[in-house]
């Protein structure tokens, strides 16, 4: 079942240090069991009685979104003001953090990633079944930059849609502190509601500040005249922005701030527009734009050395790593939060160990060919606790296969693919990947929007859909392509061409609860901890998220040999350590046979070390039975300790 995250008991929450203050609440650093360091927003005057508590609770099931930050709950004190359990976002506001650190590199390809983030996230809010009344205007002020360098857009306040005020008092847009983010239709209309095309007028002048590190208008300039400037057609001076500011974004700024409201693009323009823009040019650039930021880091951290201050403006808590290492060693960076990995030009050890203890390759089985326990390109790979071995061939002669093995490497049946055959939601089309239950049955993804449930003899039970009942197949391809089952039995389903995770549970009658992803979920895994892991070949990149799609880490740098890899299949084992299959890619991004590796990282994403060198191609790996099982392309290997 899922999580309840709507009411939060007071007890569970340890409030720390006063962050900010403003007229409705003051905001604190907190902490909590479950997600670790949380922030409160206090609301002074806002009593929350029992029948406000639905709607507040419907409001949070609705705002879950990654570029949106997340809302875990309210605290359930009925005799006090309300309070709202908010994500903690490492590195503060945009405003702030561009300043400090961003301002003093060369990393234009991260900014034009977060317009991407902020276009996602303003896309989402007004395209929601279920609209929700955005009441806070967009500014830098209002997107916050976590793990990875993410951002997202605090919307807190439009729980001031479910909530009442006390007798006599209104919400409304703050004119003295919003001045620079108001259109002029607005100015002319202070009764206007916040709509889409005002917050279009918004982002482009938050957009503008990202570019020219400052708020729009000079911070001297009062409201009233502002009011003038905006109404008579003047806007901000594009020609001050910086060199190397990309023209493109220049362009969608002029087209968002048009002083006709119905002349403004869509959030979903705006989106498609930027994802053009990053994918075509900067794309490429993300990691040495990263790595230019953590350079920054680390000098502002060396700088404050033995005070309480920190880069983003939050407190130093502890699980801040330091940034000293990644400066001393040539400004090459390594392990951190957000951006980990070997240090480019570390060399692998040949041994495979872990956690002290050493690896030794108890049995090897499976042969080049295509009769039946023949290998042309094993890929995915399952294990029963049995000692049963599932494997998917997806190139043999005659369509793909899913072979079963027992303990010993034996060869025992097949399940063939029926691909072409009149019933999608019992027929298996096109096996791609394989995961066991705890209670003993194979789930099977075979690029259809319907996972297969077999007994572990390869008789068939049931099926069920990615989609909901309510909802009709979207004009995208629906293809349930990745699998992985938690130690719960939860099973997390990855559409690659949706860039969409599912959950399912059999206690819920298996219906799906979705989870947007940043990435093309080509790999998952699962830890201990319910996370859901997802790495994509294409972006080079592994993600980290909760089940309600908060990123808790990303991963982009992966290093073989001194030289590019990109990531493949990943396990989890007890302590939630992650093991990631990587394999280096040539110039003309082609893997390299023969070099795989597979590297480990800790429960925080941070790289430990290299555990296996120069597989054939490690494409399916697994954790099973306290032994490690890798599907190498034209054979099957088993690690014990």
């Amino acid at each position: 079942m899922e999580e309840d995250r709507t009411s939060i008991n007071p007890d569970d929450v340890e409030i720390g240090e006063f962050l900010s203050g403003g007229a409705f609440g003051n905001v604190y650093l907190a902490t909590r069991k479950q997600w670790g360091y949380v922030i409160i927003k206090k609301y002074l005057r806002i009593i929350l009685d029992k029948d406000m508590l639905q709607g507040s609770t419907a409001t949070i099931k609705s705002l879950s979104f990654p570029h949106l930050v997340a809302i875990f709950g309210i605290i359930s004190d009925l005799d006090n003001p309300l309070s709202i359990v908010m994500e903690y976002m490492e590195f503060g506001n945009l405003k702030d953090f561009n300043v400090k650190t961003m301002m003093k590199c060369d990393c234009w390809a991260r900014k034009v990633k977060m317009v991407e983030d902020i276009s996602l996230g303003m896309n989402y809010l007004h395209s929601m079944d279920q609209r929700i009344e955005v009441t806070s205007c967009l500014k830098l002020e209002n997107v916050l930059v976590g793990a990875g360098f993410v951002a997202k857009i605090a919307i807190s306040e439009v729980f001031l849609q479910a909530v009442k005020l006390p007798p006599g008092e209104t919400y409304s847009i703050d004119v003295t502190h919003s001045a620079a983010y108001l259109p002029p239709e607005v100015w002319s209309n202070r009764n206007q509601k916040l709509d889409e095309p005002w917050n279009v007028y918004s982002f482009a002048m938050t957009i503008y500040g990202l570019l020219s590190g400052d708020e729009p208008w000079n911070a001297r300039t009062g409201s009233s005249d502002i009011s003038t400037l905006v109404q008579s057609g003047s806007r901000p001076d594009v020609s001050q922005l910086p060199v190397k500011a990309p023209s493109e974004i220049i362009a969608l700024i002029k087209k968002c701030w048009d002083g006709s409201p119905s002349k403004r693009p869509s959030f979903k323009d705006i989106h498609e527009k930027v994802n053009d823009i990053y994918q075509m040019k900067y794309k490429t650039l993300i990691r040495r734009a990263d790595k230019a930021i953590m350079v920054v880091l680390a000098d502002e951290e060396a700088t404050q050395i033995g005070t309480s201050a920190s880069p983003s403006g939050l407190p130093n808590i502890q699980h801040r790593q330091s940034h000293l290492d990644v400066a001393r060693r040539e400004r090459k960076v390594s392990t951190r939060i957000g951006f980990t990995g070997p240090p480019p030009g570390a060399q692998p050890k040949p041994s495979l160990v872990h956690n002290t203890k050493e690896w030794q390759l108890a049995k090897q089985f499976g042969q080049e060919g295509d009769q039946d326990g023949d290998f042309r390109l094993a890929e995915s790979i399952a294990v029963f606790k049995n000692g049963t071995v599932v494997v998917v061939d997806t190139r043999t002669t005659g369509g793909k296969r899913i072979y079963l093995f027992n303990e010993d490497g034996v060869y025992q049946s097949t399940l063939r693919s029926q691909h072409g055959m009149n019933d999608p939601k019992t027929n298996l089309l096109l096996p791609e990947d394989v995961a066991v239950t705890c209670q003993g049955h194979l789930i099977i993804a075979d690029q259809s929007q319907h996972v297969k449930i077999y007994h572990a003899n390869g008789t068939y039970i049931q099926s069920f859909s990615t989609l909901s009942e309510s909802e009709d197949a979207p004009d995208e391809k629906v293809s349930a392509t990745r699998v992985v089952v938690t130690p719960q039995d939860d099973v997390i389903v990855g559409d690659r061409h949706r860039r969409l995770v599912t959950t399912h549970s059999p206690s819920d009658n298996w219906i799906p609860k979705k989870i947007p992803v940043p990435i093309r979920p080509c790999y998952l895994a699962t830890n201990n901890q319910r996370h859901v892991i997802v790495s994509d070949d294409w972006e080079r990149t592994v993600v980290a998220l909760n089940f309600y799609g908060i990123i808790l880490y990303m991963i982009e740098d992966f290093t073989v040999d001194g030289e590019m890899g990109e990531p493949y299949g990943m396990a989890c084992d007890e302590n939630g350590d992650v093991y990631i299959a990587v394999m280096k890619v040539s110039k003309n991004n082609q893997v390299r046979q023969g070099s795989g590796h597979i590297h480990q990282y800790d429960n925080n994403g941070k790289y430990l070390r290299c555990i296996a060198t120069y597989l054939r191609r490690p494409y399916g790996i697994t954790m099973a039975n306290g032994s490690l099982y890798v599907a190498n392309k034209k054979s099957v290997s088993v690690y014990k300790s």
